[in-house]
């Protein structure tokens, strides 16, 4: 009960007055599926899933509903989701551990999530509903195969009796169920479902009948029906985008031993996880102990572990030349198998090239592919440091207690708190129909599906929404005919070849509106000054003229609307960018500077979201 009260707490301080909104773009579009509850559905609820191969969007958005109706439709209810969901994560691993590694090993696990590094309790608050609430389903997975493989070891132990068959057989079907669910939220379940089934396969000693076999296969088929659905009215969509970044692509990695580099280069030389509130020699005493810590957890785990996996996969578990291990002796062989997989997986995928990138430019988004094995981080070391207990020695338990007391003191001082004000999050809102927007127009592009998908605005009874739809829905057009090529980089590079690809891709969309609502035209109108002003000026002031030379060739009627969405933009830069209105002034059409001007003035009141999240 203490340590939950602490990690609630922690959190609900983070939420409320931790000064950096720590924003994702994705997250509001949870929130659009937790408004459309109040608004009403534009479309088929399976419809509503961000990506094709994942539901987990879909799922978050629902659970979100609660919150929106207690706190509000605001950013901070998006994420105390996400704290809710990291929350049940935390208890359903204590419990686990408490149940088949002992008490002691629960308490060091708990401490572990509760103070966690800010780098890793940042993943937890990304509400995306997708990879980084994905460990929730992971530990309902793990929980239901142990509870059904390890019934009769572990620290409480079921008697082998009538009632202990019916339990085993119910949690034989909760795995196959959460199972299928998980691997529908998020595809990285898969690695949970195959470590356990491997575990399964491997162990020697008999776990049950076929009613076992037959109650998972068909708990499995359940859980992922959602899965199976959508990819059976969208012939294989899901399927289809996961085998796009197997093998073959040119920015796949270089394997396993890429992914182990980046994981190591991650954990051994990136302070970030450990110092975004405080840097010095708080965020380098941090990063000593923990990385030490891990990598001498996971060394122990595989030298304790190593022998029962090699040889439980080398022989038939049926063979007599196998070594006979007692039951419990497998215990841990799930999560070192999850471990394994975890980096095996990325053979062929483009994770390692993705983390090198990221990293690079300090982008923490690519380190949520990394929240899925934290948990079984923190429950490797915990299991080290129980073990280091039991030695007994006055020294080593000394040893523990240092390492604990430091874990705990250095994540207290590197929590980024003010008591200046409540944070942003409280004040933003969590749903924004511009992605909705986006998303609907990414469907069809032929005329008669835009006039459909801008009718569906109507269905919405906020002003303010129903703009922010059509914003989204005109931008992603434009978004596909500016981003043909790619602009150059440097000053004075050849950009005629691409101009020429851009300007005929914004005289084909051009034709496909003609003839639509004339409010609808100026929207698309504004959306193209919004978008190119973005693609050529937000990062190179070199580029002002070219961009304007394109906003000369379109309609001459609506070419006050793209430097009005051109304005929007410039006057929602940031403080440093503000200078870019005096430069950009002075390249503006005499007839066009009242246009420019008002969307300036636009952006005061209602900043341009796209820039600012």
């Amino acid at each position: 009960m203490v340590l939950a009260a602490v990690f609630i707490a922690i959190r609900v301080m983070l939420l409320l007055f931790w000064p950096e909104t720590y924003t994702f773009l994705e997250e509001l579009y949870s929130g659009v599926i937790a408004r459309v509850v109040h608004d009403g559905f534009m479309l088929s609820p399976m419809e509503y899933m961000w990506h094709t191969y994942e539901g987990g969007t879909l799922i978050f958005g629902i659970s979100a509903i609660p919150f929106f109706e207690i706190i509000g439709p605001t950013y901070l209810a998006l994420k105390a989701t996400a704290v809710a969901y990291s929350f049940l994560t935390f208890a359903l691993w204590y419990f686990l551990m408490a149940r088949f590694f002992g008490r002691r090993s629960a308490l060091f696990c708990g401490i572990f999530f509760c103070f966690s590094p800010i780098g890793l309790t940042r993943l937890f608050f990304v509400s995306i509903g997708s990879i980084s609430q994905n460990p929730l389903f992971d530990i309902l997975m793990l929980t239901a195969f142990y509870r059904f493989c390890f019934a009769d070891v572990g620290v409480y132990p079921i008697e082998s009796d009538a009632l202990s068959v019916r339990r085993r057989f119910l949690n034989a079907c909760l795995f196959g169920f959460w199972g299928g669910l998980g691997i529908y939220f998020c595809y990285f379940s898969v690695i949970t479902l195959l470590a356990c089934l491997l575990t399964w396969l491997v162990i020697p000693i008999k776990t049950g009948g076929r009613k076992y076999l037959w109650g998972f296969l068909f708990s499995l088929i359940v859980g992922s029906f959602p899965l199976l659905f959508y990819n059976s009215i969208h012939p294989l969509a899901g399927l289809k985008t996961i085998v796009a970044i197997m093998p073959g692509q040119e920015w796949a990695a270089p394997g396993i031993v890429g992914s182990m580099r980046v994981f190591l280069r991650m954990l051994l030389y990136d302070t970030y996880w450990f110092g975004i509130g405080c840097y010095g020699w708080v965020t380098q005493c941090y990063w000593f102990v923990y990385s030490a810590l891990i990598l001498c957890a996971g060394l122990w785990i595989f030298t304790r572990n190593g022998q029962i996996l090699l040889n439980s996969l080398i022989t038939s578990p049926f063979s007599r030349r196998r070594i006979r291990y007692d039951k419990c002796d497998y215990i841990e062989l799930p999560i070192l198998i999850y471990i394994i997989l975890f980096f095996a997986i990325s053979v062929g995928t483009h994770l390692e090239r993705k983390f090198a990138l990221d990293m690079q430019y300090g982008n923490f988004s690519a380190y949520r592919y990394f929240s899925v094995l934290v948990p079984y981080i923190f429950c490797v070391t915990a299991l080290f440091l129980a073990r280091l207990w039991e030695s007994r020695i006055n020294i080593v338990r000394a040893l523990t207690l240092i390492i604990i007391g430091s874990i705990v003191f250095f994540s207290i001082l590197s929590l980024p708190l003010t008591l200046s004000g409540v944070a942003p999050a409280a004040h933003h809102k969590g749903y924004r129909y511009y992605l909705l927007g986006w998303k609907i127009a990414q469907r069809d592009n032929a005329p008669e599906a835009i006039r459909t998908g801008l009718s569906l605005s109507s269905r919405l009874t906020s002003p303010e929404d129903r703009l922010d739809f059509i914003e989204g829905f005109c931008e992603i057009f434009w978004w596909g005919a500016i981003e043909v090529d790619e602009i150059p980089l440097k000053e004075g590079a050849p950009t005629t070849e691409i101009d020429h690809s851009i300007r005929h891709n914004i005289t084909a969309i051009e034709g496909k509106i003609n003839g639509i609502d004339p409010a609808y035209v100026r929207e698309f109108y504004k959306a193209l000054g919004r978008v190119l002003c973005l693609r050529y000026i937000y990062e190179r002031d070199y580029q002002v003229a070219r961009c304007i030379s394109l906003f000369k060739e379109t309609d001459p009627g609506f070419r006050g609307a793209v430097f009005e969405g051109m304005g929007q933009v410039v006057g929602s830069f940031s403080d440093p960018q503000k200078r870019k209105i005096d430069l950009i002034t002075p390249y503006i059409p005499d007839e066009y500077r009242n246009a420019f001007a008002k969307g300036i003035e636009e952006a005061a009141r209602r900043p341009y979201i796209q820039v600012t999240l």
